[in-house]
């Protein structure tokens, strides 16, 4: 060293070198190890009696990446008379296994007069610093790999609104690659419409575009910014129009504001809630439709059996045999028959469509019962069927509803329950209760009849059904009077339900608000 170095000056040298962290070696003009530092002989593994030994002989280091061996820098440095740097991935390999990564740069010295004398190299053992850096590596290689996996459409834009990275789901939709994307703004690349002429933001219609104000909200925002929103695009030059899901939302990267921007192709979805709502339009006419005929229907229909029936009654004013009285008689049954069965129709066709409205009066309750009880008992005698009421003594006589209504859900299940009972009779039960802390009516209509297995009770209230096909035959009717009873018990914000045994009988029972007047 003292050939290279003033005498006067090398002690002095060798004791601030000698305790430096980094290793420290210096050779001769043919690379022969002149001085090294402790740090040098731990970092590079070299023994203490090298001195004098060519560097490449005694220290073997390796791209650690490709696993070849590789020329120190020192031979280059002395070649070249340049500083060169060892380059990344380069390190030592241990027996063990283990590697240590290193960096080192060598710089030749030359003397006073131009002559090489030697070099001098500084080595780093940078394991701990390059691990990270590989961690950070793979991290965002896995990032990137989502990033570009991911089938949203993912843009990363800057603050002039210019896009600075976006995946292959968002190449696919803009159609473009990422090539001629990134440092154009979002409708440039799209092609769209607005900014053929003028470029995405001049265009006369541009202040209207979400996404262009989006962006600006975002980089204009103080904190985080995130908002989303739907948005039909068409291209220059191709009338069909896209629908995009889109979010935007900020993120910050070494210090800068950038925009992150996905995108959801929805056109399909939007194309099939627009022929949902034609289809619904269409289905809402042809029931409105529908509900207009059948009301016009029923009206010519019911006019000429109403005056049949009035010419029946006239005719059986008139002297006859009782064969002739008979026939009318029963020919007045049908034409009432056929009436209830046009006034079901009628009266589902309006709760269909919702035109049925409630006529709510002050009413006489109890006779409004009285009378629907009296013409029930009639039927029921003609059947030798007892009725029974059970009436509470707190029944209001006056209240406010839709009295007709009312007498027509009694009428229909009090009938009902008539029609499927043989023997026996039944019960009529109403008293005074409270639902939600308010006063009701409750109601229930219970029978001998034939009675209903469980999986039968959930196709009552269903319109044109009955339990079976040989209750139709044997009982007749068209299946709407429970349905319709269901409709308007509802339609006065009440509730109807049902409980049976087959051979044992059913209990229908409802309850209806009660205001008192």
């Amino acid at each position: 060293m003292r050939d290279i170095i003033a005498e006067s000056d090398a002690k002095v040298l060798t004791e601030l070198i000698s305790d430096v962290r980094d290793g420290i070696l210096i050779t001769d003009e043919v690379g022969r190890i002149k001085y090294l530092n402790e740090a040098a002989v731990k970092i590079l593994g070299l023994a203490d009696n090298v001195r004098g030994k060519y560097f490449d002989d005694v220290c073997a280091i390796y791209d650690l990446a490709s696993n070849v061996r590789i020329n120190s820098p020192i031979k280059q440095a002395l070649e070249e008379k340049i500083s060169v740097e060892l380059r990344i991935n380069s390190g030592i390999k241990w027996p063990d296994g283990s590697i240590t990564y290193i960096s080192a740069t060598s710089t030749p010295i030359i003397g006073k007069d131009g002559g090489l004398r030697g070099s001098s190299s500084l080595f780093r053992d940078i394991t701990g610093l390059r691990q990270l850096e590989l961690k950070l590596e793979d991290n965002q290689q896995y990032l990137r790999t989502i990033f570009s996996a991911v089938v949203v459409g993912l843009l990363v834009v800057d603050a002039r609104g210019c896009i600075v990275d976006l995946n292959r789901a968002a190449e696919q939709m803009l159609e473009s690659t990422a090539h001629s994307a990134i440092g154009r703004r979002f409708g440039d690349v799209f092609e769209c419409k607005n900014s053929v002429e003028a470029g995405c933001g001049n265009g006369r219609n541009c202040i209207l575009c979400s996404i262009n104000n989006h962006i600006k909200q975002a980089v204009d925002s103080d904190g985080q910014y995130d908002d989303q929103f739907d948005i039909a695009m068409c291209r220059a030059g191709d009338s069909r129009l896209i629908w995009l899901r889109v979010c935007v939302a900020t993120a910050v990267a070494n210090e800068e504001r950038h925009v992150i921007i996905s995108l959801i192709d929805i056109s399909d979805r939007k194309k099939y809630e627009y022929e949902l709502e034609q289809a619904k339009a269409a289905a809402e006419a042809a029931s409105k439709a529908k509900g207009q005929f059948l009301a016009n229907m029923s009206h010519e229909i019911r006019t000429p059996i109403t005056g049949m029936v009035g010419m029946i009654d006239l005719t059986l004013r008139t002297k006859m045999t009782d064969y002739q009285r008979d026939n009318l008689n029963s020919a007045k049954e049908c034409s009432k028959y056929l009436l209830n069965i046009i006034n079901d129709i009628l009266d589902f066709s309006r709760l269909e469509s919702g035109s049925l409205k409630l006529d709510i009066t002050r009413f006489d309750f109890m006779k409004n019962l009285n009378q629907v009880l009296s013409t029930q008992k009639r039927a029921a005698m003609e059947k030798g069927l007892y009725i029974e009421t059970q009436l509470a003594d707190d029944l209001p006589r006056y209240i406010s509803g839709d009295a007709l209504r009312i007498r027509q859900i009694l009428h229909n299940l009090i009938g009902n329950a008539i029609k499927f009972t043989n023997s026996g009779g039944v019960t009529i039960k109403v008293v005074k209760g409270e639902r939600s802390g308010n006063p009701v009516l409750e109601f229930s209509i219970r029978d001998t009849g034939i009675g209903m297995i469980k999986a039968d009770l959930s196709k009552l209230f269903k319109p044109f059904s009955q339990v079976d096909g040989s209750s139709t035959r044997r009982f007749g009717g068209t299946g709407l009077g429970l349905r319709i009873t269901k409709e308007l018990v509802d339609l006065m914000s009440g509730n109807v339900g049902v409980s049976s045994k087959a051979g044992e009988g059913s209990v229908f029972s409802f309850w209806i608000p009660c205001h008192e007047v």
